[in-house]
């Protein structure tokens, strides 16, 4: 499995952690499976953990998968915090679509100030 979901429920917090290769399929099976069985409030807070992830998307699967989670009605209203590794480059179109959705997005290269900032929304 190329992926952890875990709550940190003292933290009101959905965590997603990418281990290694992670092909556009599984990143859109990766939302499904969040929305269906993990969101269960109207603002729901993610820290998405990029860190151990492989493979970028091709400027292509950028934009599918930034329509993708757009369309996901459960994830409207989410406040997400990315940390990725300086020496990646992160999948700028795909944040940049999600940002003109309205989807309020923060990119970060610690976890301690990625939760600081989800904790300060």
């Amino acid at each position: 499995m190329p992926y952890k979901i875990k709550k940190l429920e003292e933290l009101g917090i959905i965590q997603i952690v990418y281990l290694g290769e992670v092909s556009l399929d599984q990143r859109m099976a990766i939302i499904t499976e969040l929305a269906l069985d993990h969101i269960h409030c109207d603002k729901p807070k993610l820290l998405i953990d990029a860190r151990s992830l492989l493979s970028s998307m091709s400027e292509t699967e950028q934009k599918i998968w930034g329509k993708f989670v757009a369309s996901r009605e459960e994830l409207k209203n989410a406040t997400v915090a990315v940390i990725y590794n300086s020496n990646i480059e992160i999948n700028k179109t795909a944040m940049k679509h999600a940002q003109q959705c309205g989807h309020i997005v923060e990119q970060f290269h610690t976890e301690q100030d990625a939760i600081k900032w989800l904790l300060s929304r």
